[in-house]
């Protein structure tokens, strides 16, 4: 199996406040559409935990004049997707109390999701259109601007932030691992609507996903959903260059 037991067992005692036990059984399961899962059918709440790993999508894979991009990306993609605005594709959420995030890590993208099992189709429709029908429009673009305004001021003036840059810098040098998530100020304000698009193009793809689930759902509902709202995902990701060891 690709992906460590023991990482997936972690998360799920950590999201379930379960026991490790020798007899969790992790099944991996394969959609008709493709999609490969790994799942904890578990129904003490009845609650459904889903995370996606998008691979080799972190930043410190990205371009020096574009650092920021996956963070930016992160929050762009919460300010309207699919036929909801902004406030409407908040509101969703909150209505049916289903928490989204999306995270910028130094390898990967990530998805993190938990809902109430009766609302796992709309939480899995919502995270689909951020990922496959983000708006990216000039009123997201401006919002996530005026954010990373204020991120960078709070930034500056965090001494543990500043500390944790340099100790970064002074350990990887010029290797990829020393870029900051955020990247700078001048490169975040110099993202377009195209680098955020073609971010998404080369980077969500089918082949590109980790996914893990656990929680009170069968997989056969869940194979069915991810078949239905992320087959238009891309095949296959665009090549990457590889990290130097």
């Amino acid at each position: 199996m690709k992906i460590s037991k023991l990482v997936f067992i972690l998360f799920f005692c950590l999201g379930f406040n379960l026991q490790v036990s020798g007899n969790l059984n992790i099944e991996e399961v394969t959609t008709r559409k493709g999609f490969k899962f790994l799942f904890v059918e578990n129904c003490d709440l009845p609650k459904v935990s889903l995370n996606i790993s998008f691979k080799d999508a972190g930043y410190a894979y990205e371009n020096a004049k574009k650092q920021g991009l996956t963070w930016f990306t992160s929050l762009i993609v919460q300010e309207g997707a699919g036929k909801n605005d902004a406030k409407d594709f908040a509101k969703k959420l909150e209505d049916k109390g289903i928490s989204l995030n999306f995270i910028a890590d130094l390898e990967a993208f990530r998805i993190s999701l938990n809902t109430l099992s009766e609302n796992l189709e709309d939480a899995i429709l919502l995270l689909s259109d951020a990922i496959v029908r983000p708006k990216v429009d000039s009123k997201g673009l401006n919002r996530v601007f005026e954010k990373a305004k204020v991120t960078f001021n709070n930034l500056e003036k965090n001494p543990y932030f500043v500390a944790g840059k340099e100790l970064e810098t002074l350990l990887f040098k010029k290797h990829p691992y020393s870029k900051s998530g955020y990247g700078t100020l001048d490169t975040v304000m110099s993202i377009t609507r195209d680098d955020v698009l073609t971010y998404i193009k080369r980077n969500f793809a089918k082949d590109n996903m980790v996914i893990s689930v656990v929680g009170c759902a069968t997989k056969e509902e869940i194979s069915t959903l991810l078949d239905e709202y992320l087959s238009k995902l891309p095949s296959k990701r665009s090549k990457v260059k590889k990290i130097p060891v």
